[in-house]
């Protein structure tokens, strides 16, 4: 069941810092998904301990990287000069780890059932990063959470 933003049953908009977050709060798991990076911050199964580490440093600031949790490192990963040529030709920075790691996704969807929950974010990949990359793209995630773990594609 889809519903309008901020209608769900199970999913919050919540603020961490200066950053936006959806926080899942289900009676079989809880999970923190950050529009910045698509970042997932916090997964955990009803009675165990969170599966992801998240360092005690971390600042969750608008155009800084999230330390700890799974972040979306694209268009490349690493320092610029270790990828494939095919990918360092299209580069224009030397920043690590791609610009979608700290590019503010945005919330396309969000589906809930008694048993699951579904996050879908996009970023469209464009001229808004020409300084970084010589491309053009539009990146769709979508976050499942159950109880038997979080996967994504």
């Amino acid at each position: 069941m889809t519903l309008k933003p901020g209608h769900w049953s199970f999913t919050r908009w919540t603020t961490i810092g200066q950053l936006e977050a959806m926080e899942v709060h289900h009676p079989l798991f809880h999970a923190r998904l950050f529009l910045q990076g698509a970042h997932l911050t916090h997964f955990a199964a009803r009675d165990e301990p969170d599966w992801l580490w998240i360092s005690d440093t971390a600042r969750f600031e608008p155009g800084v990287a999230i330390r700890g949790g799974i972040p979306i490192c694209w268009p490349w990963f690493g320092a610029p000069e270790k990828n494939p040529p095919e990918v360092r030709r299209r580069l224009l920075t030397t920043s690590s780890h791609g610009f979608a790691r700290t590019a503010v996704w945005k919330l396309e969807d969000v589906r809930e059932t008694a048993h699951d929950v579904e996050i879908s974010l996009s970023l469209d990949a464009n001229s808004d990063f020409s300084d970084a990359w010589d491309g053009r793209a539009r990146l769709l995630m979508t976050f499942h959470f159950s109880a038997d773990g979080c996967n994504w594609r």
